[in-house]
């Protein structure tokens, strides 16, 4: 009756709702798909509707399970379709709406009895598009039993037939994507593939091509015939894949001069670039010049945008021999207006087959201008070089020596290729003493001297690299950031002592050598030297430089493990009074060791008493102009960092709880107790352990009703608005109830936080509404309040 109805608003709310009940209707009677057909019959009555009630009836129709449909059902579905199509009205959404029911009816029964919804779904499909490009089978060849494919091809013969006379395949590429791999053995879909390769469109006879070619046993040979017909297909990625790794023989008409023209190239359309890869090392050596000769033309073309130009270079790496000569030209390349391409060819000289031949080159720019460049690179180069030459070449740019002695050191003979041209300048480009003083290569070779650092550590062995680096890290002028990097370094070489050397030479150094033997996390030491390294660790809490203090602090907790004297270093800087500078960091140490290892929360335990006892003592200072109860202020922090804590990790919740429960004996500090206690509190525990909490943390307000209302606040607050499940809801009611019966004003707020953290803004269950009475009607003015600033519903 609601269809009937006069608003067309009222009726486009409906009618989805009338075809839902049918489906369902439909569903639970095993499936009566006469249900379904009368409804379609009924919608008869949508030809002269309003369109938007057209289109809400047919997207609900489109959603309805395509099994629930029947033959019975076509010719009414044809109706619908026949006056969709002709109103006037008509909008692209009953048009996709009647798309997509044709799609899902196509795929459920191409393989079944009902083809007379096949043929709809192919007419409509037709009718909306023009074509059977849209028609989708889904995955036939995973839910067909083996040789039924052959049925459902016969069954929509006549329709493949047809559209191949009129140049339209969709239907034909539809059934071969559906069958798969069984598209090999079906003939006569061959056939009608090979016939849009030879005279479809370029679209067409591209898709046709990429599914003809699909059979890895013939794809050899149905390349050749795809060239025979068109030798602009070469581009195409199937036939290209083809002809640079099996088929080489065909790869000649695609790298010459003048390219193959026909339906996939036009003579008036830019040339691609030839399909270089990893397999070109198969070709021959006049392909990979022929390659090779197309890419530097493309690349040297100002004509070509920029990215165009970079990826040619990029290319040419991919060609043996020739491209590396090609991009060694380019890297030297001195026109500043191509420097952008000179850098491009530059990085690419490692991407050869050859990055060690890259390595003179590399050097040569390690120290100038293009170090941003060809430090990076030099990485892959390093790891391709022979040992033997990679070591003297690090030595030489890394000299254990400065000034003219170090010069003298270098030998008078030159290294064999690939280093002799460019070892000595580099060498010469370490020296510190243009290194370092603020000229145009000073932030380069600064940044180069710390990749040399890196890529000695990682590539040299280990005796030989831990020599060079602290041979490295003793130059009298490094540059402390290359000490930093020797320092970082040497922690992956710790089973030699020069080392160690190193890590307790800069333990002992400026704070930014302490800073970097702190960054080091016991993780990514092994085992055995974690305890050693935690000692150096804890050394440096009594150095002179506050940041570097402060980091120890901050790290001590990583490393509490191995260093046992940990909690007591941090406990001692936090009851220390007179420290006035690294306490805060020192005391979050120490709340991230207590919850880390609970092992130690008698550590945190015995530093609060030992604080409450100090700021209870009669010489504290108390409101002083420079100080004001620092012992106070200590717990105080310590009580923020681990109830902010406990509001994310579980562990620490059972610290918050042992810790408020301390806190909780002094009458001066149970307020902080009272916040710590509320920060435990989580509605994942069992109703019995809740009560406890809450009617714990209600007995410290005797007598304090503003710090109640506070605490209630609190709660509120740990417990956040978030969703909650009607499960939580009924297993915390008994705790709400008991709480409000309670009496007092303390259990009345926790009960009114309690309500209001467990249910939505709206739709109370009737339970909890009763709850809420019941509070509102409490004995305590401060809880009545409360609870009438709840609302169990949004609206009045």
């Amino acid at each position: 009756a609601a269809t009937r109805r006069p608003s067309p608003a009222d009726r486009a709310q409906a009618w989805p709702m009338l075809v839902r009940q049918a489906g369902h209707t439909a569903g639970r009677h095993g499936g009566n798909r006469s249900v379904v057909t009368a409804l379609v019959a009924d919608m008869a009555r949508l030809r002269d509707e309003h369109e938007s009630v057209r289109a809400a009836a047919l997207a609900a129709l489109a959603e309805l399970p395509a099994r629930l449909f029947e033959d019975e059902a076509v010719d009414h579905l044809d109706r619908v379709t026949a006056d969709t199509v002709r109103a006037s009205g008509s909008t692209h959404d009953s048009r996709a709406a009647l798309g997509r029911l044709a799609r899902a009816l196509l795929r459920e029964h191409v393989a079944g009895t009902q083809q007379g919804l096949v043929g709809w779904a192919l007419r409509t499909t037709v009718r909306l598009s023009g074509t059977t490009e849209s028609a989708d089978l889904g995955h036939l060849d995973r839910r067909l039993p083996h040789g039924r494919e052959h049925a459902v091809y016969e069954a929509l013969r006549y329709w493949l037939e047809a559209g191949a006379e009129n140049d339209d395949h969709g239907l034909t590429f539809a059934l071969a994507r559906a069958v798969g791999r069984r598209a090999v053995g079906m003939p006569e879909l061959q056939q009608l593939l090979w016939q849009a390769v030879q005279f479809g469109s370029e679209s067409t006879a591209a898709t046709a091509v990429e599914l003809w070619m699909d059979n890895r046993a013939t794809r050899a040979e149905r390349a050749e015939r795809v060239l025979a017909v068109d030798a602009s297909a070469a581009l195409l990625p199937s036939v290209s894949r083809t002809i640079t790794t099996r088929r080489t023989d065909l790869l000649d008409p695609l790298l010459e001069a003048t390219p193959p023209h026909g339906r996939f190239l036009s003579e008036d359309s830019r040339r691609p670039q030839p399909p270089v890869g990893r397999c070109t090392a198969r070709w021959l050596p006049r392909q990979q010049r022929a390659a090779a000769k197309l890419l530097a033309q493309e690349a040297d073309d100002e004509a070509v945008g920029m990215d165009a130009r970079r990826a040619a270079l990029r290319r040419l790496a991919m060609i043996p021999g020739e491209g590396a000569r090609e991009l060694r030209l380019w890297a030297n390349d001195p026109v500043q207006e191509e420097s952008e391409l000179a850098d491009t060819a530059l990085a690419a000289t490692v991407r050869t087959d050859r990055p060690d031949e890259a390595l003179p080159l590399l050097l040569e720019h390690a120290r100038d201008g293009r170090a941003r460049v060809a430090v990076p690179a030099l990485g892959r180069a390093f790891r391709y070089t022979d040992p033997w030459r990679l070591s003297d070449v690090l030595h030489r740019l890394l000299p254990a020596r400065q000034g003219p002695e170090a010069r003298q050191a270098q030998p008078a003979e030159q290294l064999t290729h690939p280093v002799q041209h460019s070892a000595q300048p580099s060498a010469a480009a370490a020296d510190g003493d243009d290194a370092d003083t603020g000229g145009p290569g000073a932030a380069a070779g600064t940044a180069g001297r710390k990749a040399m650092v890196r890529l000695a550590a990682e590539c040299l062995p280990l005796a030989e690299a831990a020599e060079l680096l602290l041979n490295v890290y003793r130059l009298p002028s490094q540059h402390p950031e290359v000490k930093a990097v020797c320092v970082t370094c040497a922690a992956g070489l710790l089973d030699d002592d020069r080392a160690w050397e190193v890590l307790e030479s800069a333990a002992q150094a400026v704070p930014v050598l302490r800073h970097a033997v702190l960054r080091v996390r016991p993780l990514a030491l092994p085992e055995r030297h974690r305890e050693r390294y935690a000692r150096l660790i804890t050394g440096l809490c009594h150095v002179d430089d506050r940041g570097v203090t402060e980091a120890v602090y901050a790290a001590l907790s990583d490393w509490a493990l191995w260093a046992p004297d940990a909690a007591a270093v941090l406990s001692s800087a936090v009851t220390d009074l007179g420290n006035r500078g690294t306490w805060r960091q020192a005391a979050e140490g120490l709340v991230e060791l207590v919850v880390t290892l609970p092992g130690t929360g008698r550590t945190l335990e015995a530093v609060l008493s030992g604080l409450v006892a100090a700021d209870s003592a009669p010489d504290t200072p108390d409101a002083r102009a420079d100080r004001d109860r620092p012992a106070r202020r200590r717990v105080e922090h310590i009580a923020a960092t681990l109830g902010e804590a406990a509001r994310g990790r579980r562990l620490a919740r059972r610290t918050a709880g042992r810790t408020g429960v301390l806190l909780a004996g002094y009458e001066e500090f149970v307020p902080l107790a009272a916040r710590l206690l509320c920060s435990a509190v989580t509605l994942e525990s069992d109703a019995e352990t809740l009560r406890r909490q809450l009617r714990g943390i209600a007995g410290l307000h005797t007598e304090r009703p503003a710090l109640a209302w506070r605490t209630a606040e609190e709660l509120r607050r740990c417990l956040g608005p978030l969703h909650r499940p009607a499960e939580t809801r009924e297993r915390l009611l008994p705790v709400a109830q008991d709480l409000a019966e309670d009496g007092g004003a303390a259990a009345g707020l926790l009960s009114v936080a309690l309500a209001s953290a467990v249910n939505p803004p709206g739709g109370w269950p009737e339970p909890w509404r009763e709850v809420l009475r019941a509070l509102r009607r409490h004995a305590a003015p401060d809880v009545r309040a409360a609870a009438l600033e709840l609302a169990s519903h949004p609206g009045e």
